[in-house]
């Protein structure tokens, strides 16, 4: 069904574009400049987002809340040996 549907559409696509019509407009080479600046600059974008978000987005899709697994095994939040420990080393 959905095949059938994209067929048609292809199809019309396809005759529209088999009979253009004139364009009474100017495009003059600045504007294929810009056009190219403004697809670079999306794309950059769109990869620093992706990258700044990297691991809540790993996180999202795996279905865990992102930094559960980065605890260090042996110390337990509430664990008060583990905390004088590290108060007896740092000096304080």
């Amino acid at each position: 069904m959905k095949i059938d549907r994209l067929l048609r559409i292809c199809l019309v696509m396809c005759v529209l574009a088999a009979f253009p019509r004139p364009a009474y407009a100017y495009l003059d080479p600045g504007t294929g400049g810009m056009l190219l600046s403004a697809l670079v600059s999306l794309v950059l974008t769109t990869g620093l987002a992706v990258q700044a978000y990297w691991y809540k987005l790993v996180a999202f899709f795996r279905g865990s809340r992102p930094g559960e697994g980065e605890r260090s095994e042996g110390a337990d939040p509430g664990d008060s040996q583990a905390e004088a420990s590290r108060d007896s080393t740092s000096g304080a």
